[in-house]
């Protein structure tokens, strides 16, 4: 229910972030445009030309700089299947697709790389499929391979939020001259990764996400732009600049950082991966805040909520279990964890979390409507504790507050159905069809309430009502059959 999680008067700007997310197109809008796509290479092209232009006319200096990207962490953020692709090879892709995955669960590599060569070869566009493709090719150990799928895979994200290959090729093209020369991080990262990894394939010992650096990378750009500063004459170094001046630079600025404010910064991109679908990906950051955070109830509740949209039911019950240890004061999250728990089959703590939900919100002063899904989940929590009565009286209570909803009148008639009240069921459910007269599930209702009364002629009625609503209802056409059409 809305209303029931605050942040107990603190300010954070993931809060700001994800009411803009709310109301943003995400990556599953894009669609592919090779026009457009080769439209802004050619641009981007003819910027970098313009620049220099402006920097040599200007009389100065001017240094770009090859960014990397994360190609072997960060799937693509939106795929398409390529033009021209028929129903059967689309089905037959998905079959290669999905075997391609349980092989690779299975730890059957090479059986994964062979379906996966079978499905790039009905379709080479699809990202997700690179990425994963380039995935196996890495645990393989083949790794010229696994780069170029994962650069393919990221050159083929229709939502392209990472430098593709042609524009890097651009940069390098156009910048690697005298007057406008390059600093080449990927390069140096690639050797960086080569001489620690054995392979030349970035990742996320070297990004936060899918394109922002660690401190540690910034910090090695910052040099290398020095270095080729110096290199070019445009600035000298001072006296006792050397590898102690620089360490004692290094330990100022890492000083300065603020390890709270950090981990902070990491939820907040979390967030954003979240929204965009790189739900794995988002968790991991989660997780790296959490290194530094410990059990902030927020960021457990962060992690919850990412187990949950990962189908990690256990272990979001358990964050969200913890959260309210530092803040039982979160209604929101009892009822989560009352849901949860419901899904286990364990009542008896549903209800008790329902009740809690419950009384924080009466407590902090929420309307009665906010209420209302979760009276539902309580009483059903009552049902599976045989407890009719308690169910019963939440229903009675959602029937005045809101009278105009069927669900509400079927739900407290099936309740005392199954109680036996079979006099009550019968005043409900009759109210329900004098109310809604175009619903089948009300009519079949009472229908079954006149059946166990023994009178046929009046259940025979009530289904025949049904069945002229939905006609194709097997509940009503079995029902009408054992009563015989009320003879």
């Amino acid at each position: 229910p809305a209303g029931f999680l605050d942040n107990g008067g603190r300010s954070f700007m993931a809060t700001e972030v994800q009411e803009s997310m709310a109301h943003m197109k995400g990556p599953e809008t894009y669609r592919r445009d090779d026009e457009l796509y080769q439209q802004t290479v050619t641009h981007y092209r003819l910027n970098i030309e313009r620049m220099a232009a402006i920097a040599r006319a200007a009389g100065s200096g001017i240094l770009f700089v090859n960014p990397p990207v994360n190609l072997k962490d960060m799937s693509p953020f939106a795929s398409q299947h390529r033009d021209g692709l028929t129903p059967p090879d689309t089905t037959r892709w998905q079959i290669l697709s999905d075997s391609a995955d349980a092989a690779m669960q299975a730890g059957r590599l090479d059986e994964a790389i062979g379906f996966f060569e079978q499905a790039v070869a009905i379709d080479h566009r699809h990202a997700d499929l690179l990425f994963r493709y380039g995935r196996a090719l890495l645990a393989a150990g083949r790794y010229d391979e696994a780069k170029r799928q994962f650069s393919r895979a990221v050159d083929e994200d229709i939502c392209p939020l990472r430098m593709v290959s042609p524009l890097n090729q651009a940069l390098l093209a156009t910048a690697s001259k005298p007057e406008a020369p390059v600093v080449d991080l990927v390069r140096l990262l690639e050797e960086d990764s080569l001489s620690r990894f054995g392979h030349d394939i970035l990742g996320n010992e070297y990004f936060l996400d899918h394109v922002h650096p660690t401190i540690e990378v910034n910090r090695r750009l910052a040099l290398a732009v020095v270095e080729s500063m110096v290199d070019r004459g445009l600035v000298s170094p001072a006296p006792g600049w050397g590898e102690d001046k620089i360490e004692a630079v290094r330990s100022a600025v890492e000083q300065r950082v603020d390890a709270e404010k950090s981990a902070w910064a990491l939820r907040t991109v979390g967030d954003v991966l979240g929204w965009a679908g790189k739900l794995e990906e988002s968790h991991r950051l989660y997780l790296r805040a959490y290194e530094t955070l410990g059990d902030h109830p927020e960021l457990l509740v962060n992690l919850g909520i990412s187990s949950l949209r990962r189908d990690r039911a256990d272990e979001a019950l358990d964050f969200f279990q913890r959260a309210l240890t530092g803040r039982p004061d979160m209604g929101s999250i009892h009822y989560k964890v009352g849901i949860l728990f419901g899904e286990k089959g364990e009542h008896r703590e549903a209800a008790r979390h329902f009740s809690e939900a419950l009384r924080i919100g009466k407590e902090k002063g929420l309307p009665e409507e906010d209420f209302f899904s979760l009276r539902h989940a309580l009483a059903a929590a009552y049902i599976g504790l045989n407890d009719f009565e308690a169910a019963a009286e939440q229903y009675r209570f959602l029937l005045e507050k809101d009278p105009e909803s069927q669900q509400n009148h079927l739900e407290y008639g099936a309740l005392l159905l199954a109680a036996g009240d079979l006099a009550g069921a019968e005043r409900v459910l009759a109210g329900a069809v004098a109310r809604f007269p175009g619903s089948a599930p009300a009519h079949r209702g009472l229908a079954v309430v006149f059946e166990r009364q023994g009178r046929a002629i009046q259940a025979a009625e009530q289904y025949a009502a049904a069945l002229a609503i939905e006609p194709a209802d097997p509940e009503s056409l079995a029902g009408l059959a054992r009563v015989g059409g009320g003879r």
